[in-house]
């Protein structure tokens, strides 16, 4: 059976053309699964939870297309929204019956980014006044949410430019041990 040899080269040893190719074709080797963004989002989670926002699922799209972006569905403890974002004082009314209104925010359409959000709140109480101020607050939270989402997004935007980036991939590769043929197309073992 007839053999054949190839020569294999770690990628700094690639002629300099040949690397800038292999850097292009690269450039998602450390974004093609999710975890690349799991730290951002849990963080983000985090720091939503701290500030009212309960059961939080964080949605993108990215990083370059007309429609992308963050957004994030959840439900609201009323009273700790209200206390973190200072205006228990300015709504009491709502404040006293937080046991009978309920505040979600979900996303709406086939895109996600920080204009895909419905905040919807229902009060059963029959306070015109209470009414009143869960209105108010939705424009709040939709405000607030919006803000959060523009966040959240450029903090992920920001963590895969840093890891699509010619010195992450590169290390990447080094890192792996990873052979090319001399015209940069990738060994297989």
């Amino acid at each position: 059976m007839p053999t054949k040899t190839y020569d294999l080269y770690a990628f700094d040893n690639l002629a300099a053309s040949v690397r800038t190719q292999v850097l292009d074709r690269e450039r998602d080797v450390n974004v093609g699964d999710e975890w690349w963004s799991a730290a951002t989002v849990e963080s983000w989670q985090a720091t939503l939870e701290g500030q009212g926002y309960r059961s939080t699922k964080i949605l993108f799209s990215g990083f370059g297309s007309q429609g992308d972006g963050a957004c994030f569905e959840a439900t609201l403890d009323l009273a700790l929204w209200l206390r973190t974002h200072r205006h228990a004082g300015k709504y009491c009314g709502l404040g006293r019956t937080v046991d009978e209104v309920t505040i979600t925010i979900r996303q709406a359409g086939h895109y996600y980014h920080e204009r895909s959000m419905e905040v919807a709140g229902s009060y059963d109480g029959g306070d015109d006044r209470v009414a009143q101020e869960l209105d108010e607050v939705e424009r709040l939270i939709d405000a607030d949410a919006t803000a959060i989402s523009r966040h959240i997004y450029r903090d992920l935007q920001d963590r895969y430019l840093a890891l699509t980036d010619d010195a992450a991939v590169a290390e990447t590769l080094r890192a792996n041990d990873v052979l090319f043929h001399q015209d940069g197309c990738r060994a297989h073992s």
